[in-house]
């Protein structure tokens, strides 16, 4: 079997909803959508990632949404070739120097789903001692996890 590899990386902007209805911002600003980016990550066995940013989109600052889009663009042509499970050769070695009293914190800002969690994870040795922050989005399933 081949070694896997990062193939292709496509960058979408997305219009997305607010379920709320309306948002409302000082100074009188309202929005009903946010200007999100998805990115999807596929790998040369065809297996694909996904991800996404919303930082407030452009209501509070417009370079935040093209900021994001800006430094994709700029990352992902080191990316291609790129073995996908180097996150995890970088926990590992990054744990190595972990000193005594400091602590080491994955975020996954709630983008995990509760039938994948463990996925990343496996990709780890047995033994590291880390904090993986906010799993999920729903605090109940965060919990799950114990």
């Amino acid at each position: 079997m081949s070694e896997l590899k990062i193939a292709k990386i496509d960058v979408f902007k997305v219009d997305l909803p607010y379920s709320g209805g309306v948002y409302y911002l000082s100074g009188g600003r309202e929005y009903t959508s946010f200007d999100a980016t998805s990115v999807r990550i596929t790998t040369n066995a065809g297996i694909e990632g996904w991800a996404e940013s919303t930082p407030f989109g452009s209501t509070y600052i417009a370079s935040h949404a093209l900021g994001v889009r800006a430094g994709i663009a700029e990352i992902a042509p080191w990316l291609i070739g790129g073995d996908p499970g180097e996150d995890a050769q970088r926990i590992t070695a990054s744990l190595a120097d972990k000193r005594p009293g400091e602590f080491f914190l994955v975020d996954a800002s709630g983008g995990l789903a509760v039938e994948n969690a463990f996925r990343p994870l496996r990709l780890l040795p047995p033994g590291l001692d880390f904090v993986l922050e906010a799993p999920y989005a729903i605090w109940r399933e965060t919990v799950s996890l114990r």
